[in-house]
């Protein structure tokens, strides 16, 4: 053979963290595009995933896509990923980990998106 493996699932993943200093790094035989949305002194759950979403060019075919967020966010990417994107809501889980409004909500939040079939 080649020697060379075999490429993994694309996935696509959007994280917030404080700053640069919470990034992490880690090997993967996945074809991964990962985005850090830095909140920069802003509350957790505000630097943009929904718009950081909406603005991706992914390509076709039907993923499956894991949203963990606050609450409210995560509702507004389940909608963008199956009302604007009109991928099947059986392969869209979105997980409202904390609430904003409830004392001790200071996650941050994701959205990864991953399909064997962008490998074709």
């Amino acid at each position: 053979g080649t020697g060379k493996r075999p490429a993994g699932p694309t996935v696509v993943v959007l994280t917030e963290a404080a700053g640069a200093a919470e990034e992490h790094r880690f090997e993967t035989a996945a074809n991964l595009s990962l985005t850090w949305l830095h909140r920069n002194g802003r509350a957790p759950g505000t630097p943009g995933l929904e718009a950081a979403l909406a603005a991706l060019a992914l390509p076709p075919g039907q993923p499956y896509c894991f949203a963990a967020a606050e609450g409210a966010v995560t509702r507004s990417l389940r909608r963008h990923l199956t009302e604007d994107r009109g991928y099947d809501a059986g392969f869209v889980r979105a997980a409202g980990y904390w609430l904003r409004e409830v004392p001790g909500g200071t996650e941050g939040g994701g959205c990864t998106i991953s399909s064997e079939e962008w490998l074709a």
